[in-house]
């Protein structure tokens, strides 16, 4: 990668950072685009770690200032956890924002500059990485999917997913989830290496090219070199 440019913005209440290479030519001015929902930071991690593992140029759009339980949740679920708020179930408005009006700013503020996307891909750890699954079960507005330590636990998720027709055939999916995540009496997130296999599963049944990986860890250890792993996966497919 080379070097690179930062542009950040406020779109519908959410915090935008933009990271480009700072030269931009004919040969490389079509680039894929990265979308990461985060729950914090601004994607700067994850690029430094995308510069370590020499991923080839893109686009990283990072988008902060989220309510993982209500924005990224697919439907209404109790909390995991005592003293936490339920889930939500607010995806399918969060997914129609990010789709219908944060994407297409940026896309046009980057069209500007000479930068138009060759494909898209949605990457996120933790609830951002269900929400990459269910968004691939719900749109065709991405290419490419990273679901890093994703909540495939999700109460009828796996469920769900078996029964939808996806809107468009991913070019590829990458998985991943750290060894010792499953080790827990939660009876949750004892599901989460059995969920994520048979997320992995569907996607295989339908010829659609997956990966899964196992890292060292439980759930947050190195949560941005794991992401940053998955990106640069998808973006050598």
């Amino acid at each position: 990668m080379t070097k690179s440019r930062l542009e950040e913005m406020t779109l519908w209440n959410h915090r935008i950072t933009i990271r480009f290479p700072e030269e931009i030519s004919e040969t490389n001015a079509g680039l894929p685009f990265v979308w990461e929902n985060v729950f914090q930071g601004n994607g700067e991690d994850v690029w430094n770690r995308l510069e370590e593992l020499n991923a080839p140029d893109h686009v990283l759009v990072t988008i902060g200032g989220l309510d993982f339980d209500q924005e990224l949740s697919p439907w209404p679920a109790e909390a995991v956890f005592k003293g936490q708020p339920d889930f939500r179930g607010g995806a399918d408005a969060y997914m129609d924002i990010l789709v219908d009006h944060i994407m297409p700013e940026v896309i046009s503020a980057l069209g500007s500059k000479g930068i138009r996307p060759s494909y898209h891909c949605l990457a996120g750890y933790s609830m951002a990485g269900l929400f990459a699954m269910y968004t691939l079960c719900r749109c065709d507005a991405f290419q490419r999917f990273v679901s890093g330590s994703g909540s495939l636990w999700y109460p009828g998720f796996v469920e769900k997913m078996k029964e939808t027709e996806f809107p468009r055939r991913p070019d590829c999916v990458y998985l991943s989830l750290g060894g010792k995540e499953s080790k827990t009496n939660h009876p949750l997130m004892s599901q989460s290496e059995s969920r994520t296999q048979e997320v992995k599963e569907i996607l295989k049944s339908r010829g659609i090219p997956v990966t899964f990986e196992k890292n060292p860890g439980n759930h947050f250890r190195e949560p941005d070199l794991r992401l940053a792993k998955g990106i640069r996966w998808v973006l050598t497919r």
